[in-house]
């Protein structure tokens, strides 16, 4: 009787695992490898617009293609979860995932932006929305930075 639950056991797992292998294969896509300047989440961006890339990570091979994007951001975490936007993209339709300029509101120095995204594929397939990425703005002017005299020298520079 225990042979039989642990081969019954067995049995289902494999199952399972099949069947999670077969779904994928029908047609799983989703977005990784978010990045904002060639950088994941980084501090200090300094051009306007940043320009954003993603890669297509699809469970079915070779073939599929991404077809249309969307993204869309926030200025926290908890707003872009519930769907409190800064800027949203809309369905674009196109193959692009490198270099997307942020088409969102200027941003403020030390400004930090959350940012996810959705595609779909030749296949007609839509991902679920990305993982969150982030990136933040730099002190885009002179005026911003301040307390900083201390990095010149008061001493003549011909002086020794």
């Amino acid at each position: 009787m225990l042979m039989r639950s642990v081969y019954l056991s067995v049995l289902l797992v494999a199952a399972c695992l099949i069947a999670g292998c077969q779904a994928a294969e029908l047609g799983g896509v989703a977005v990784v490898d978010l990045r904002c300047d060639y950088r994941v989440n980084p501090i200090g961006i300094d051009r306007f617009p940043p320009k954003l890339s993603w890669r297509m990570d699809a469970a079915s091979g070779t073939g599929t293609l991404q077809t249309a994007y969307r993204i869309r951001s926030a200025a926290s975490l908890n707003d872009l979860a519930g769907g409190k936007t800064l800027w949203d993209s809309g369905l674009v339709e196109s193959g692009a995932s490198a270099l997307i300029p942020y088409g969102g509101p200027k941003l403020k120095p030390g400004q930090r932006i959350w940012w996810q995204v959705r595609i779909r594929d030749n296949q007609g397939h839509e991902s679920d929305w990305s993982e969150p990425g982030w990136f933040e703005a730099g002190l885009l002017d002179e005026k911003h930075w301040q307390g900083a005299e201390w990095i010149a020298s008061d001493r003549d520079p011909d002086a020794v």
